[in-house]
């Protein structure tokens, strides 16, 4: 059912990788919609979040995070195309910034790296996230760096600049309102409790690639992907089956760990989660398995993305 709201539109949250995207876009939700995790390009899709207030509706866009980190094979065209295609389709890019990592105009240049090619005239917000990783001093000269950074670019609409920070929740509520100041006027299209266009079978298998790679760390890089084979659900169990996907046995081995141990961390971990979001019991059966050199061709993606 629609109605008529003040504003809609959609918002695409671009930047590099480890920027707190993903963290900010659950913030601004109350809730979590996109895993969040300290290892670069875990974002592999683009993710709906949908926020609804007595202003209008902004969907949100999570994007992977810019792809110069990857070296090889099609995951990096494939990133670097969801990425481009986001920022084609919505009204609004909101570029996502690190703010403790900025120290002067040579250090942001590093930070957008070959990415400013496409980039740098595009956003209309830059959000510099993270400001509770910096003493109040230091924030307003953070901002002053950025701000002559993109007034030589380009001088006649600059982009505007907004501190926030999505792990502390600070400034969301002004950046809310700016957005919305941007969009244009437009009906609701989504129901206003709808937070997120993942189904289960995406969050769940989301949710289990988040635990791999806070378990693995830097053993297994780019080389994982998980994908939901079946879902039972009753009143009270909510059973499914997830296959965790490597390239190589010796990563298969890895992920499995010693007698099993590491397998079993990440299913508890998972488990955990899960019986929290839904409110009832899950087993969660895992399975790992081979599916050589997924992330370096096409149809592999295909297959697991």
């Amino acid at each position: 059912m629609s109605c008529k709201l003040k504003k809609f539109g959609s918002v695409a949250l671009i930047g590099p990788a480890n920027a707190g995207k993903s963290t900010l876009l659950n913030a601004i939700l109350g809730d979590k919609v996109s895993i969040v995790t300290d290892k670069p390009h875990t974002t592999r899709k683009q993710i709906l979040g949908i926020k609804t207030t007595e202003q209008g509706q902004i969907v949100f866009v999570d994007t992977p995070g810019f792809t110069h980190a990857i070296k090889r094979g099609k995951l990096k065209d494939v990133l670097s195309q969801s990425l481009k295609n986001s920022m084609r389709a919505c009204e609004l890019v909101t570029l996502v910034l690190d703010s403790s990592k900025i120290k002067d105009s040579h250090s942001l240049e590093i930070i957008l790296g070959a990415s400013k090619k496409f980039v740098l005239n595009v956003p209309k917000l830059v959000l510099l996230n993270k400001i509770d990783l910096k003493p109040h001093h230091e924030v307003l000269p953070i901002i002053q760096i950025v701000s002559k950074f993109f007034e030589t670019i380009n001088q006649e609409q600059p982009p505007e600049i907004i501190p926030i920070s999505g792990l502390k929740k600070r400034n969301l509520q002004h950046l809310l309102e700016v957005i919305f100041e941007h969009l244009p006027q437009g009906e609701m299209v989504f129901d206003a409790q709808t937070l997120t266009d993942q189904t289960d079978e995406f969050f769940i298998a989301e949710l289990v690639r988040e635990k791999v790679f806070k378990k693995m760390r830097e053993e297994i890089p780019y080389s994982v992907a998980v994908r939901v084979d079946k879902i039972i659900q009753t009143k009270k169990l909510l059973t499914t089956f997830v296959e965790i996907i490597v390239e190589r046995e010796g990563q298969k081995r890895i992920i499995i760990g010693n007698a099993g141990q590491n397998l079993k961390a990440i299913g508890t971990e998972a488990r955990l989660e899960l019986e929290q979001i839904y409110g009832i019991q899950v087993n969660l059966q895992l399975m790992v398995k081979v599916e050589a050199d997924w992330s370096v061709t096409e149809k592999g993606i295909k297959k697991v993305l």
